[in-house]
């Protein structure tokens, strides 16, 4: 709001404020630790296992709404992305890779039209491989963060 907003009322400190601001949305967030990336990664995998195993449809709606939330997080931190919450989530996923948006919509489309998981799951795996893979073993809820 700062770096692209319009200046109503400016004492003298707008133009600076908004400068910093630009510097800041810029450089990007701070990096994630190894241990954010598998608290989420955890997160992940519980909602995958949860996805596997049950076969009620209204289930599956929040299995996956929470998973839309948490893969979009996923890709955009580790790599160094902003996040955003809403309309700006998907914005701010095909702005840092179009073709991966894409491929992630169509997967939850096809959930939410055909009812099929397979493609959404198979979509997360290949997101998390490259981060190590689904987390479970070896991770405690809670044990960061």
């Amino acid at each position: 709001m700062c770096a692209e907003g319009e200046t109503i009322v400016d004492t003298g400190y707008a133009e600076g404020i908004r400068s910093e601001a630009r510097d800041l949305l810029s450089q990007g967030p701070c990096e994630w630790t190894w241990d954010e990336m598998n608290q989420v990664r955890y997160q992940i995998t519980e909602c995958l296992e949860d996805l596997s195993d049950a076969h009620l449809y209204h289930e599956n709606l929040f299995v996956v709404n929470q998973l839309t939330e948490l893969v979009t997080k996923f890709i955009l931190r580790a790599n160094g992305q902003w996040i955003g919450i809403g309309k700006w989530a998907v914005r701010s996923l095909a702005e840092y890779d179009k073709q991966l948006c894409d491929e992630f919509l169509y997967a939850l489309d096809s959930f939410y039209k055909k009812e099929s998981v397979e493609l959404l799951i198979s979509f997360i795996d290949r997101v998390l491989e490259p981060h190590g893979g689904r987390l479970l073993e070896g991770w405690m809820e809670g044990s960061v963060l």
